[in-house]
């Protein structure tokens, strides 16, 4: 719960209108980055945006936490499937939790670096994904 608890104070960083998101990533029992959505681009999002179904729609690049908590430490020598990710995700005027699975750019960029464990808010719940 404390990396839950970490990830919805880092959310609070959000510059999103209608919801806050924060990730946390941790290796071992350390916190080794923390990373929050924003209403800035970042070339990051851009190139993973690709893996995003368009469905014709303009996709704006605006940065995830998941893509800015990742693209902080993708240079590290680590075992990246030893790596937890944790992200919260509430409405901005309500304070409700709600769902906070990886958009497939997210989840594309996750795969890559080889991390196994992905823990998030649900609705009414907390979820674990293993990605294999």
């Amino acid at each position: 719960m404390k990396y839950f608890n970490l990830a919805k104070s880092v959310s609070q960083l959000s510059d999103y209108k209608h919801q806050h998101i924060g990730c946390v990533v941790v290796l071992g029992k350390h916190v080794i980055s923390v990373g929050y959505s924003t209403n800035r681009t970042h070339p990051i999002q851009m190139y993973y945006n690709q893996y995003r179904d368009l469905y014709g729609d303009h996709i704006e690049h605006k940065l995830h936490a998941e893509c800015y908590a990742l693209g902080r430490i993708r240079h590290l020598d680590i075992d990246w499937s030893k790596v937890e990710i944790y992200i919260y995700r509430e409405h901005k005027n309500t304070g409700v939790r709600a769902l906070a699975a990886p958009c497939p750019a997210c989840m594309a960029f996750i795969r890559e670096l080889g991390i196994k464990d992905i823990f998030y808010t649900g609705n009414d719940s907390w979820v674990h994904e293993r990605v294999g």
